[in-house]
């Protein structure tokens, strides 16, 4: 009997798992996943949600009011044990750009996360959640912001935080944007300045994305993740107040 080692168990080697089933996944269901023959949108939006009845639909149309519109919505549905199921086919059957996916079992926040961009091909990937939200003018001003430098990594927003009702309960603002380059310099900024983590939440380029370890099981993989991307390119935060943070 083979004598699984601690290694069998890091959680590079499950996200790498996770990545690479994502992938399979992506190529068996492509076609029935697509809605037409075209190419691929410029932007992918992978969608993560549990449970998330409450403020999924909010969530939902901040993304597909979106002024930029090549993009492709893929949620993946984590076993939900509420009505995020129906939420999520309503909208799908009434825009073509929404992709649904529901996992058989949970498989982990982590793991849900990989998993959508795992199934992603664009040239550009974002995760979003579905309790937050963003303006109109997110996907447009990061395309814009990714397009023009190809040594970015990342193009994010500054963020509201608001309570339950969407009340404006404080703003944010951090230190990460980095556009030096020396990529030693990028990751000690990180690991130093650091805070409140949703850069991932911005607009990524897959291709600098897929170099990365992914998310992993731990706590605090986020804040690991962001750190490594900074290694592999630059940071842009755009001076404007576009991301909602359910606080």
């Amino acid at each position: 009997m083979h004598m699984r080692t601690f290694q069998d168990y890091s959680p590079l080697r499950h996200t790498e798992w996770i990545w690479r089933v994502g992938l399979n996944l992506m190529q068996k269901r492509s076609r029935a996943l697509s809605k037409s023959d075209s190419p691929e949108p410029l932007v992918t939006i992978g969608l993560a949600v549990y449970n998330g009845e409450r403020y999924l639909t909010e969530s939902i149309e901040s993304l597909l009011n979106q002024t930029f519109e090549d993009f492709v919505i893929l949620i993946s549905d984590n076993a939900s044990t509420d009505s995020t199921e129906a939420i999520c086919k309503r909208f799908a059957g009434m825009d073509s750009r929404i992709r649904y996916h529901r996992n058989e079992t949970n498989i982990g926040m982590a793991g849900n996360y990989n998993l959508l961009f795992g199934m992603a091909r664009s040239k550009y990937f974002r995760w979003a959640t579905a309790d937050d939200y963003t303006s109109v003018e997110m996907l447009a001003d990061a395309v814009q912001v990714l397009e023009a430098d190809p040594a970015l990594a990342l193009c994010y927003p500054r963020a509201h935080f608001v309570d339950a009702d969407g009340n404006e309960i404080g703003r944010w603002e951090d230190e990460l944007h980095l556009l030096q380059d020396d990529p030693v310099e990028r990751f000690q900024t990180v690991v130093l300045k650091i805070r409140r983590v949703h850069h991932h939440l911005g607009l990524m380029r897959s291709e600098i994305v897929r170099r990365t370890g992914f998310l992993g099981r731990h706590v605090s993989s986020d804040q690991g993740f962001v750190a490594e991307l900074s290694l592999h390119g630059k940071f842009f935060q755009t001076p404007k107040y576009q991301f909602f943070r359910r606080m």
